[in-house]
């Protein structure tokens, strides 16, 4: 929850003074506690499936898995996008 509280702070302080970037935070904080909430929690439900020996749960843990990699991917880039606007970078 770290990343999404995180975020969030981003997001209140950037708002008056940087709306845009603000605006940013607060997606990355809410792909943040959707991720945490709901996507790795089906994650691990279809890697126990995969574990259990289960095959058709094998495609389903891959493509979670693999959305799960995309978002943070994204947060990465839309954080560095805000630090890049900000001049810190």
């Amino acid at each position: 929850m770290w990343s999404g509280g995180l975020g969030l702070v981003a997001m209140v302080s950037l708002l008056g003074p940087r709306p845009i970037d603000g605006a940013i935070m607060g997606v990355v904080a809410l792909g943040a506690v959707l991720v945490r909430e709901v996507l790795m929690p089906r994650i691990n439900h279809h890697r126990d499936r995969k574990l259990a020996g289960e095959p058709e749960a094998e495609r389903s843990f891959a493509r979670l898995h693999r959305l799960s990699m995309w978002i943070n991917g994204a947060q990465l880039l839309a954080g560095l996008v805000v630090l890049v606007r900000l001049g810190v970078v």
